[in-house]
């Protein structure tokens, strides 16, 4: 079965071991909890009439998510100083990995005096860049004076007169010097003190009771004013003794980064109380389902079949007092969705669940979709060697990141599958990187007798197969429907709504059959199949309904719907046109490499260039339109004619950690 058979559970057990359970609950990870009550009789409903103890206390979750977050940001400080550094690296490293036992026992440990350290070292090197800033600030306008001989004191106004050093930019600076001296007049006096490429550095001296015009004058021109005052002794001292501070600030930081680094040895133990905190967090959030009477602790919740005798066994274990009820979901019931599919058919579990999760009585979708999705990418690819590199490639990520999450392993894994698919479906039509099989060298040549059709010289057989996939899908589909109909009793629905359907795709398929094998009966019994259908469908199709007209007028409103069917079917010629256009670049790729060999002296190196750049291209190009336009075909045509969608996830209440694999958590 796809999908996992789930009980109702109703757990009883004493209040002041409400907390022991829940534990237990968590570390074996097979309960998808529910409100307490929601299973229980409307007469027995007043007598759990509390929360759970804790479950409503605020200031508990908020201490919880603040030491989760000081813990985020200890961790994210140190993380840098691990010895593996890059991203697949990272994705490879395993977690950490601890017991049960030592699991809990992160209770007892405080991580505050760890923290506390890193967040006096952040905030020391934050005031230590504040400086550094601030002498880079006070040694920027000195440069452009550094080779000035003369002390920067002797540049401060005086009694009578104003002294200002000012950064002319050119390629304006000759205009600005001159009318920087008709500012000044006669009285005053301009002088150049350095010069460099793109600005001059000048004096300007002028009678005190001006120096507001001038200032106003500058502050309207592209000009800087360098303020010196306060500043003894000449620039190139007053910048070596900036760089003397600075020196010794960057050395008060290597020393924060030293004790930084001497910190990172706690950085496992951190990540393992900070999974120890998010559990309880979590734990704390669970609480609010947990209902109370007196004496009694009351959990429900939803748990797969299978695991039944394993929760009891661990109850018995640990010598709790715990009363579990169990029973079969009802009819008006909304379980959660289980899968429960063989590992070859899990990975596909992604294209399901990136539609909707199905509902739990209804039908599960992915074991179909598993065969059919790799069919049909294959066919958008068509090349035994850009199936070999997807799944070569495919498998070593697989091996070589390990912790990646369940769903990128899914994702790789289906990629793995949709290339080994598509390297049988490029042996059968005869392509290799572009190239015959008959043009490889030595014995590969004998892999030519594989080949059933080429799609580069035999287009309309290869369209007719795209096109008989459609039919068997789209006729599938149907009769997915018409089978789950007739499990659930609904034999009405099953013989008047989706046999017709299935009457008249077979009644086309007939019609064909009886022109390519000129057989004049199989056309009479195509046509009387598709007359006797589609009279089924007008006059019970529209069945529900009390008026005879309306009833006709829905007959044949839904007998207008062949189109749409057919419609369904000639939207898999998308598999036909992206199965030959992989071929024709990877064609047209060869041929440009073939016309760079005869480049003088570098022919042969450009030539692999254009190949591994262009093939690359050509897969992943089409690797993505094959996805998704396969995808889409299940979507569209394939999960409209019986996937009913809206199931929710089961979601078992666990230990959910980040960075610590908890071992034997049952």
């Amino acid at each position: 079965m796809a999908v996992a058979n789930l009980k109702k559970m109703v757990l009883f057990t004493r209040a002041h071991d409400e907390q022991r359970v829940l534990d237990l609950l968590q570390m074996s990870g097979v309960v998808h909890l529910t409100p307490g009550d929601v299973f229980l009789p409307d007469e027995d409903r007043p007598f759990f009439d509390r929360p759970a103890t804790g479950a409503d206390d605020p200031d508990e979750a908020a201490a919880l998510e603040k030491r989760l977050l000081t813990l985020q940001t200890a961790i994210d400080d140190l993380e840098p100083y691990e010895p593996h550094q890059g991203l697949a690296a990272h994705l490879a490293h395993p977690l950490e990995c601890t017991t049960v036992q030592d699991f809990y026992t992160l209770e007892d440990l405080d991580e505050a005096p760890v923290v506390d350290q890193l967040h006096e070292l952040a905030a020391r090197e934050q005031t230590l860049h504040e400086q550094l800033r601030h002498l880079h600030d006070r040694a920027a306008p000195l440069e452009p004076l550094r080779d000035v001989p003369a002390p920067l004191e002797a540049f401060c106004d005086t009694a009578r007169c104003f002294v200002e050093i000012v950064t002319l930019p050119r390629p304006h600076g000759d205009d600005l010097k001159t009318n920087l001296e008709d500012l000044l007049g006669e009285e005053g006096v301009l002088f150049e003190l350095a010069a460099a490429r793109d600005h001059t550095v000048v004096c300007a001296a002028g009678r005190l009771e001006a120096k507001r015009d001038f200032e106003e004058w500058i502050d309207a021109q592209p000009a800087e004013r360098i303020d010196v005052g306060g500043l003894e002794g000449t620039a190139a001292e007053n910048l070596e003794r900036l760089r003397c501070e600075q020196e010794a600030l960057e050395q008060k930081l290597a020393e924060v980064e030293v004790k930084r680094q001497a910190l990172a040895g706690y950085l496992p133990k951190l990540k393992q109380v900070y999974d120890y905190r998010h559990t309880r967090l979590d734990q704390l959030e669970k609480k609010s389902l947990v209902r109370e009477s007196r004496y009694t602790a009351l959990i429900s919740g939803w748990i797969r079949d299978r695991d039944v005798e394993q929760l009891e066994t661990l109850f018995t274990k640990h010598d709790l007092d715990a009363y579990l009820l169990v029973k079969d979901p009802d009819p008006e019931d909304n379980p959660p969705v289980e899968y429960d599919n063989p590992p070859l058919v899990q990975p596909f579990e992604f294209v399901s669940d990136l539609y909707s999760r199905p509902q739990y009585f209804h039908v599960d979708p992915t074991p179909y979709v598993g065969a059919f999705f790799t069919v049909f990418f294959a066919l958008c690819l068509t090349d035994a060697g850009y199936g070999l590199i997807l799944a070569i490639g495919a498998y070593l990520a697989l091996r070589k990141l390990p912790s990646l999450a369940a769903s990128s392993r899914k994702l790789i894994k289906i990629l793995f599958f949709a290339g080994l698919g598509t390297t049988v479906v490029g042996l059968l039509t005869g392509g290799f990187f572009g190239l015959s099989l008959a043009s490889l060298p030595g014995p590969f040549k004998h892999l030519e007798k594989l080949v059933v059709l080429n799609p580069m010289t035999n287009q309309m057989e290869f369209l007719l197969i795209t096109l008989a996939f459609g039919v068997v899908q789209v006729a599938f589909g149907i009769f997915l429907k018409f089978r789950w109909n007739l499990q659930r009793r609904h034999k009405a629905e099953a013989w008047l709504d989706q046999a017709p359907w299935l009457g008249i795709i077979l009644g086309v398929v007939l019609l064909v059959a009886a022109s390519s094998f000129n057989a004049p009966w199989l056309s009479t019994l195509g046509y009387g199949m598709m007359i006797l259908s589609g009279g089924v469908i007008l006059l019970f199709a529209g069945r529900a309904s009390k008026n005879p007209a309306g009833r006709l007028a829905s007959g044949l409103f839904s007998l207008y719907q062949v189109s749409g069917m057919f419609g369904d079917v000639l939207s898999y010629v998308r598999l036909f046109a992206l199965g030959l256009a992989t071929g024709v670049i990877a064609s047209v790729v060869n041929f440009m490499a073939e016309l760079t060999l005869g480049i003088p002296y570098v022919g042969f190196v450009v030539m692999l260039v254009v190949l591994v750049f262009g093939h690359l291209l050509n897969i992943a190009i089409n690797a993505l339109g094959g996805f998704i336009h396969t995808t889409r075909l299940q979507f569209v045509e394939f999960f409209g004619k019986f996937h009913e969608g809206g199931g929710a996830a089961f979601d078992a209440f666990q230990l959910n950690t980040k960075y610590t694999k908890v071992l034997n958590p049952r």
